[in-house]
């Protein structure tokens, strides 16, 4: 198109005016030849002639960039959705999960299949819809007053049309649709591919995993067909509205096989042949089939969103978080594409109003959705609270019961604490991993942990292996031991099935179908951070009331729906029913104040758990065990913010601020397990009982990127708590820096510096507590290690395996993975070495495998 300036636009828009004299400038060079005179002096100038090839150049860019603005803005809304899924999928490691997913069962690589092409003709659909009530049927010219961006880099010429478009113009309006259309199964074909390259396909590991294998190659192939197909579908198509079914005959053999439903989808969708002489200038004069698949589109919106809010936990619970994502797509396409035609019609912003209003609505009090899920209000509620114990309390009981399974021997008992970093659902299966995996090993372990701090998917893992500590069966109930030589109904292996499902299905689903319409129509929808919660409850149901959970732990008790939606103070009794459950110290980051918010049966009192708020000071009623985990677990963005209401004596909700992920503040647990260890040490101290306790601290991580100096067994089982003076560093101490780049760096230094501060904070945070539990053992004259208490458990990236993505969706794949790393990057000797310092002061229990068999036939020695 030669866009149609005015000396008006000039005046407006000097910019514009440049940009035209420099290509006449140009014109005159290549029409004229050089200028006489004075000027032709100007013209020999070197760095004006460059000057002058520059400016040609820009203009050049500013007319493609706006031919490139007009034909893809009325279809912006199918154009954005596409590039969002494709970054989504390849640009982080969660994207690459979903993909990897699909190798995990039948049903998913079904939908797999099926999802993306049908949203594949959606998003054609309506870009073509979007275009031909932008352009002529021809597709000779724009329609007049629907252009949204005019081309004005070039001058107009005389008597030409403003409206005409320019060849690369016409040709984007042919195939832009189309492109948009098989990008969809093409995104899902190259992600498939992706993973079955990733599975490394040699002859020994297709034969181990050929089922996988096959499943992601027939996924591949399927996309990539099903995109050519589409695309010659739409071809013919257009071809079919072209030149109308009767007068054309197609010469291919699947144009043959396609004529009748391409000229059904031409009359019935598109309809360009039934266009001649007029356009479609507005919504009501687009075809019946289109209006239908408008209505049907918004029916399927309000059913999906019905059916997050009545049982979220369902949703991709057989087809995965991307077919979600794509099914949303499918939805919304359609609905945004009205909004713009509905704008182009009567000349009003209507998607911009949407906007507008969506943030008016946000200062409203119904728009916020994202309150703490609490339990019914009960006075029984509020007097556990009352009575929560401090500290000092606490430890006085675990000492009580403790020493009792120790009646020979009061001394150097192991007191544990645990220590447990975040990392979205790779944390979660790690954490409950490592403690299952010492509780099945080592019976007697759990007794003698006196607390768990968490943060975020750490938390989580806590959460599910005090839930089934909870769960467990009494002998009185028929409680088996798990066969030889593996404890296949443990605690690891139970935990690794309620933790090892897709999370982030039901996130997606209620993010893009509840949360959404929550953010315009105020109607106190359920959020997805209670979607994700109660999806965790089901999985916990599911696992436990299936084998090989069931044999070895019960389901209800005293009426409580599964133990994850049970009040979470009512797993640790006032009165006590006979058996110990570590203390959770489950941290949360407040908005506000940007302090540690923890939610713990023991009070938070300020002169232990310094510059903390205690969770229970917020808010008025108890929480379920889920919320309590959530409360740590809220993942950046994926989660939202939860507000914290409290009851006032007024009557009136009086809000606390917002609770975040505890990433935010410390992201490892390690400065509540150090305040947790000091306080009680002081405390056992002070009862002289400091002989008869020997405390211990495991550190989990799981950040597989952490290397060098942040492999923390260097800090506890080769030196002391600091170096004397005199002595040189050892480099292997030193911080080790990352290769450094400059890309757009005055943009992303302060976040990039933010996020990884977040993680150098947490590093620092648990050597300290390493250093803390040295100079708390230490003896004077003992040699550096020689008695080791602090254990690190940590992933790390490994080259026969990929790296375990940060997110809520694991696949089968990385769980196995993940499972492995027990006997991998050292911790198979953080194990053995922390069986030789608990192995002499826990029990030995007939009929099970423990750590002793695992790291040696005899009982190892600290100095081993």
């Amino acid at each position: 198109m030669e866009g149609g300036g005015t000396r008006a636009e000039d005046e407006r828009n000097p910019f514009i005016a440049i940009l035209r004299k420099a290509i006449a400038a140009g014109r005159t060079d290549t029409r004229a030849g050089k200028p006489a005179g004075r000027q032709a002096e100007r013209w020999d100038n070197p760095f004006r002639a460059t000057w002058r090839r520059f400016l040609a150049f820009i203009a050049f860019l500013w007319k493609v960039l706006s031919e490139w603005g007009g034909i893809l803005s009325p279809c912006r809304f199918s154009l954005v959705l596409v590039v969002l899924a494709a970054a989504i999928v390849f640009a982080t490691d969660q994207g690459s999960e979903f993909a990897a997913t699909a190798g995990d069962s039948t049903a998913k690589i079904f939908w797999f299949l099926v999802i993306p092409p049908v949203c594949g003709f959606q998003t054609w659909l309506w870009a073509r819809v979007a275009l031909n009530g932008t352009i002529s049927a021809d597709r000779k010219e724009r329609i007049p007053g629907t252009q949204a961006v005019r081309n004005v880099a070039t001058p107009q010429a005389a008597g030409a049309d403003v409206n005409a478009l320019s060849a690369r113009e016409q040709w984007m309006v042919d195939y832009t649709p189309r492109l948009l259309g098989v990008a969809v199964p093409l995104i899902t074909g190259l992600a498939l591919f992706r993973q079955l390259v990733r599975l490394n396909p040699t002859l020994a590991a297709i034969a181990a995993e050929r089922l996988v294998f096959a499943r992601y190659l027939i996924g591949t192939i399927a996309c990539f067909v099903t995109a050519c197909i589409l695309y010659r579908f739409f071809c013919e198509v257009r071809h079919q509205g072209q030149a109308g079914t009767s007068a054309y005959q197609p010469s291919s053999w699947f144009g043959r096989c396609a004529a009748r439903p391409a000229a059904w989808v031409a009359a019935n969708f598109t309809a360009p042949h039934r266009m001649r002489g007029h356009s479609y200038t507005s919504y009501q004069s687009l075809p019946k089939a289109v209006h239908w698949s408008w209505r049907l589109s918004v029916l399927a919106f309000v059913v999906t969103v019905a059916f997050s809010l009545w049982k979220p936990w369902w949703i991709g619970k057989a087809s995965g978080a991307l077919p979600i994502l794509l099914l949303a797509m499918m939805l919304i396409v359609p609905i945004g594409t009205r909004l713009i035609l509905a704008s182009r019609a009567n000349g009003f912003p209507v998607v911009t109003s949407l906007l507008v209003w969506a943030v008016v609505v946000s200062f409203l009090p119904l728009a916020d959705n994202h309150a703490v899920r609490v339990v019914d209000p009960a006075p029984a509620g509020a007097q556990q609270r009352a009575e929560r114990p401090d500290l000092t309390q606490r430890a006085d009981a675990w000492a009580g019961q403790v020493s009792a399974l120790h009646p020979e021997s009061q001394r150097n008992i192991p007191l544990i604490i645990v220590a447990t970093a975040g990392g979205g659902s790779r944390a979660a299966y790690w954490t409950a991993t490592v403690l299952g995996r010492l509780a099945d090993e080592m019976p007697g372990f759990a007794q003698h942990v006196f607390a768990i701090s968490g943060v975020s998917g750490g938390s989580l893992g806590a959460v599910t292996f005090l839930s089934l500590l909870a769960a467990e069966k009494s002998p009185e109930m028929g409680t088996e031991p798990g066969p030889e030589p593996e404890h296949k109904n443990g605690f690891a292996v139970c935990g690794q099935e309620i933790l090892g499902r897709d999370f982030l299905a039901p996130l997606a689903g209620s993010f893009f179908f509840p949360d959404l319409v929550q953010r315009f129509i105020p109607l106190g929808l359920a959020d997805r951070a209670q979607a994700i919660e109660q999806a965790w409850e089901y999985h916990w149901r599911q696992a436990i009331a299936q084998p090989p959970c069931s044999g070895r732990f019960q389901f209800r008790k005293e009426g409580v729906d599964g133990w994850f939606a049970a009040p979470f103070l009512t797993l640790w009794p006032q009165d006590g029913d006979g058996a110990w459950r570590p203390a959770l110290f489950l941290n949360g980051t407040h908005q506000e104040t940007g302090k540690r918010v923890i939610t713990s049966p023991v009070r938070i009192e300020p002169s232990t758990f310094l510059d903390a708020i205690d969770f229970y000071e917020l808010v008025d009623d108890d929480v379920r065990l889920s919320t309590a985990a959530n409360n740590s677990a809220r993942f950046t963005y994926v989660q939202p913010a939860g507000t914290l209401m409290a009851h006032p004596t007024n009557g009136h909700l009086r809000n606390n601020g917002h609770i975040l992920d505890g990433g935010y503040f410390e992201n490892f647990g390690a400065i509540t397990a150090g305040q947790v260890l000091r306080r009680v040490v002081e405390h056992l101290k002070k009862k002289d009982d400091a002989t008869a306790f020997r405390p211990f601290v495991i550190q989990i991580s799981s950040d597989p990127d952490i290397e060098g100096d942040a492999a923390l067994p260097l800090c506890a089982a080769s030196h002391p708590p600091l170096a004397r003076a005199d002595e040189p560093g050892d480099e292997r101490l030193k911080p080790k820096l990352p290769a450094a780049s400059n890309a757009v760096n005055e943009v992303s230094a302060p976040i990039r510096g933010l996020l990884n501060t977040r993680g150098a904070r947490g590093q620092l945070a648990a050597k300290e507590l390493c250093h803390q539990i040295a100079g708390i053992t230490q003896q004077p004259g003992a040699v550096a290690g020689s008695d080791p208490r602090f254990f690190h458990f940590r992933l790390c990236a490994r080259e026969d395996y990929p790296k375990p993505p940060l997110g809520w969706a694991l696949s089968k794949r990385t769980r196995e993975n993940l499972a492995t790393h027990f006997d991998a990057c050292g911790n198979k000797q953080q194990f053995c070495r922390l069986v030789a310092a608990l192995a002499p002061y826990l029990p030995a229990t007939e009929g099970r495998n423990t750590a002793l068999g695992t790291c040696g036939t005899r009982r190892l020695t600290p100095s081993d």
